[in-house]
């Protein structure tokens, strides 16, 4: 598993330099001149801000004051910004300069995570529908460069984790297994801390994928899918002070 999830994304690292050579190689693209990629760039160097102030000075509220907009629409705490903003300040020590770094490090870095999110997202999709590895692995590259166009180019990966998402929701409807109902529940809550406007973008597609699953099992294994839901229910109410208990302290 760990052979094949290296070759694909080597093959989409490989075919991204190619075809997008001004983001990966010349870095002659601007973020600058569309909204979609402002507002991560603007994050990404906020976060980057923090690190070399000694970390994020939660306590100063006034502080926070400018960026609780930010935080609550958008997002700050993005995955990749924090991964974008790590590599920075590890190589900045190296980098004459650091305008010209930071713009290096988030064409990379940024714009690379998520194409490999999408990209392992649709590898794992299409192993619930093929067990040739050729066709899955070619099939994920494939998407990830050439049916993500408006994403390198303009910044919309929006839907970035939407192939994830749809991997985990069809896994717990053909196998009924609560590992995969929790998988769907964890991405859910990263995606609605990260960032609730790109949630809702998220959203807009996957209660229909979800009320297609949900038809499907009724009528391949209803029974299966009905003795589930009661064993299910039943367990809520059996631990239904335990769960009430961890809402409210999560909530608070």
């Amino acid at each position: 598993m760990l052979k094949r999830i290296l070759i694909l994304f080597g093959l989409t690292a490989i075919g991204a330099v190619i075809l997008y050579p001004e983001i990966f190689i010349f870095h002659s693209i601007t973020f600058l001149s569309w909204g979609d990629y402002v507002i991560p760039y603007v994050c990404a160097h906020q976060l980057t801000t923090f690190m070399y102030q000694g970390g994020v000075q939660l306590w100063d509220f006034f502080g926070q004051m400018p960026h609780a907009l930010l935080i609550n629409t958008f997002g700050l705490f993005h995955i990749p910004y924090a991964l974008t903003a790590i590599v920075y300040y590890l190589g900045s020590f190296f980098a004459s300069n650091s305008g010209e770094y930071f713009h290096h490090v988030f064409s990379v870095v940024y714009v690379g995570s998520l194409i490999m999110t999408q990209v392992f997202g649709v590898y794992l999709l299409l192993c619930r529908f093929t067990k040739d590895r050729r066709v899955s692995i070619t099939g994920s590259v494939i998407f990830g460069l050439f049916f993500c166009n408006p994403a390198l180019v303009m910044g919309w990966f929006f839907q970035t984790f939407h192939p994830l998402l749809m991997y985990a929701t069809l896994s717990f409807f053909v196998t009924l297994r609560l590992r995969y109902l929790l998988m769907s529940l964890l991405l859910t809550f990263i995606l609605l801390n990260q960032s609730i406007v790109y949630t809702c973008y998220t959203f807009l597609t996957i209660h229909l994928f979800l009320i297609a699953c949900l038809v499907w099992a009724w009528f391949t294994h209803r029974k299966k899918l009905r003795s589930w839901g009661m064993g299910f229910g039943a367990s809520i109410k059996k631990f239904m002070p335990q769960l009430i208990a961890f809402l409210i302290l999560f909530f608070t």
